[in-house]
């Protein structure tokens, strides 16, 4: 009884081989014959998605892409090196996307910052706390409204800075988390919303 299970299942196992086989290979065929038409018709475009981007830009885009998923309405004001200006209905905020791999420490009241990428490699870089904070104060002269600071950490990158100031440091990937707590604290009409974005861009 068990040899005959053994050879049934033998059997069953040539059969699928003798089956799938040729169907596997005219997929993979047609998924090449596929790549191939869109190259010719795209040129290397087609590989762009697995290119290295300027990561900036991946993570600015890739925070908007969050905002438009909290379902809230919003304007974003892009300033330069990752600053980002953020209205919403719940406030102000400023956001700096710190785009880096490494760890960062320093003095939080300085300027600049040192990121360690390893032992050897150290450069400085803008203390984002210290922007952050500059900015709040110029729109302070523009609009009368309470403006939280935040930085924006991406993977790969540790924030050692002892920080004893109102700007938070979170996670870039932690953003919807935290910004979908409190986005039903309503302080702003979308009128405002539109007449502080006109003053800042203005």
């Amino acid at each position: 009884m068990i040899n005959r299970l053994d050879d049934t299942f033998v059997y069953i196992l040539t059969e699928l081989k003798s089956i799938l086989g040729p169907i596997i290979i005219i997929v993979l065929v047609l998924t090449i014959i596929q790549i191939l038409i869109n190259y010719i018709k795209y040129g290397g475009k087609i590989f762009d998605v697995f290119k290295k981007r300027k990561s900036i830009n991946i993570t600015y885009d890739s925070l908007e892409i969050i905002i438009k998923n909290l379902k809230v309405y919003y304007k974003l004001i892009k300033i330069n090196n990752g600053q980002v200006i953020l209205l919403l209905e719940s406030g102000i905020y400023v956001l700096y996307i710190l785009d880096y791999n490494g760890i960062i420490t320093g003095d939080i009241k300085k300027d600049t910052l040192v990121l360690k990428a390893n032992t050897e490699n150290q450069q400085k870089i803008a203390n984002p706390v210290y922007v952050i904070n500059n900015q709040i104060k110029k729109l302070e002269k523009i609009v009368n409204e309470n403006i939280k600071g935040y930085v924006l950490l991406k993977k790969g990158c540790l924030f050692s800075v002892l920080n004893r100031t109102d700007i938070k440091v979170i996670p870039a990937n932690a953003f919807y988390y935290h910004f979908s707590k409190f986005i039903k604290n309503k302080k702003l009409s979308k009128k405002q919303i539109d007449e502080i974005y006109e003053k800042i861009v203005a």
